[in-house]
């Protein structure tokens, strides 16, 4: 585009262009005014250094856009600015810079919502021109407008914190518009996220000091005990006992923290072999039976005939269901109930484990698998665990090929989950065949049939 045709296209608003006094051409001088005729527009500079407003300096100039362009080429400085000024809203507040060194002092005094960068400037070129700029400012979104074509440089500063790399000549005004909007739009998001995963950090290192100050409290009482003069020999076995218990929590905790881990580096592996289910439901039960007398709570078991087999890793799955207990009598009050179902379903083992509790909110739900994640998370806090149970029972279930789904009608209305696990072979298959958990009667709050 020359500026004959910007000006006296009729397809195109009239501008009007008046040059500094001292400036014989229009290239040794940007422009000192131009306004947009016949149009609500206006842009306003008096030199490079100097903001231009797409959309009017005295209106609603808080409201725009703020832009830094970094741009040596006053032809291509001034088609990106009227351009913009052309384009639908929003508006932007252009400051233009022609060298790196004046645009890199702009940053350091001003604030801007966007930098919009030529690579090649008289005093840099290349990738260092983005570097500095990317040190200097690295919260500020950076597009490349340049005309080097270089796929090599263009990777290289997405994989740096670019937000785009626009080539001048294939870049016009709407589309220029709409790439630098998602270009500040990308870097909110990811800084949001990058918060977000901040106080998630700190939220878990507050949750995990508080869980293992717990069990580390309890053991220091109870060495205080045995190593009394007066120690009896009751209150020798209840240290030892209650000893015993929380180094088993500890062991518990680091050993999910670890497998969390392992999870997230793909290195949690699987020892695969055939699982009669209802013999791993009644191993978990069995595990929490204790816990859920002295918690008051009715734990009701119903196991289908017959079950099919699984390939699956024994222990993961008897930590999944124990997880899916463990979080049910956790988030239930006492003399709630607590159910736990295996059915053959259309070649897949359905295991439900439901309660009566607190229930999950709408607006957590979709989070309930997420790790160190914990409705209502405080320091002051009754129910301990570290947030990562139900998602080891996600990932493990996944692993073996199967899907979890959490469901709640909201709160205090209970919870449901639900796992699925392919089985191998048919549903009347050989498999797990009558097991002690069937028809077995509900356990009351003292440990007895209902």
């Amino acid at each position: 585009m020359d500026w004959t045709s910007l000006t006296n296209s009729p397809n195109r608003i009239g501008l009007e262009i008046v040059k500094a006094e001292s400036a014989p051409t229009i290239c040794d001088r940007f422009f000192s005014k131009v306004t947009i005729v016949g149009a609500s527009a206006q842009l306003t500079s008096v030199a490079p250094g100097e903001p231009a407003v797409a959309g009017g300096r005295d209106r609603e100039e808080d409201a725009a856009i703020s832009v830094l362009l970094i741009e040596d080429n006053e032809a291509d400085a001034y088609l990106v600015s009227e351009s913009l000024a052309n384009s639908q809203p929003p508006r932007f507040k252009i400051t233009h810079r022609d060298r790196l060194s004046s645009g890199l002092a702009c940053l350091s005094n001003e604030s801007f919502d966007l930098v919009l960068l030529d690579l090649s400037l008289p005093d840099s070129d290349g990738f260092e021109t983005f570097r500095r700029v990317r040190e200097s400012s690295p919260s500020i979104p950076i597009v490349v407008l340049t005309g080097q074509d270089d796929l090599d440089l263009a990777i290289k500063t997405a994989r740096e914190g670019g937000q785009d790399y626009l080539l001048k000549q294939f870049t016009g005004g709407e589309l220029l518009k709409r790439l630098m909007c998602q270009a500040i739009e990308r870097k909110r998001i990811i800084e949001e996220a990058l918060k977000e995963a901040e106080t998630r950090k700190h939220e878990f290192l507050a949750m995990l000091a508080h869980e293992l100050r717990n069990p580390l409290a309890a053991l220091d009482c109870g060495l205080s005990l045995l190593g009394a003069a007066a120690c009896q020999e009751s209150d020798r076995e209840w240290a030892l006992t209650m000893a015993q218990h929380q180094v088993r929590l500890l062991a518990r905790m680091v050993e999910d923290l670890v497998d969390s881990s392992r999870i997230t580096r793909g290195t949690f592996q699987l020892r695969r072999e055939r699982v009669r289910p209802a013999e791993l439901i009644e191993r978990a039960v069995d595990t929490m039976r204790h816990f859920a007398q002295t918690k008051g709570h009715r734990l009701h078991v119903v196991v289908g005939p017959n079950l099919p087999q699984l390939e699956a890793d024994p222990s993961r799955l008897e930590q999944v269901i124990f997880n899916l207990l463990n979080n049910a009598f956790k988030f239930t009050p006492r003399g709630g109930r607590v159910e736990v179902s295996a059915v053959a379903e259309g070649g897949e083992l359905v295991l439900k484990v439901r309660d009566t509790g607190s229930g999950i909110t709408p607006d957590f739900l979709p989070h309930i698998f997420e790790p160190f994640v914990q409705a209502g998370t405080t320091l002051e806090r009754e129910r301990g665990g570290l947030g990562v149970g139900l998602t080891l029972v996600k990932a493990i279930v996944e692993l073996h090929g199967g899907s979890v789904e959490a469901r709640s009608e909201g709160l205090h209305l209970g919870s449901e989950f639900v796992v699925r696990l392919p089985t191998v072979g048919a549903d009347d298959a050989v498999g797990s065949g009558p097991s002690s958990l069937q028809d077995r009667p509900s356990l009351g709050v003292d440990g007895a049939p209902e």
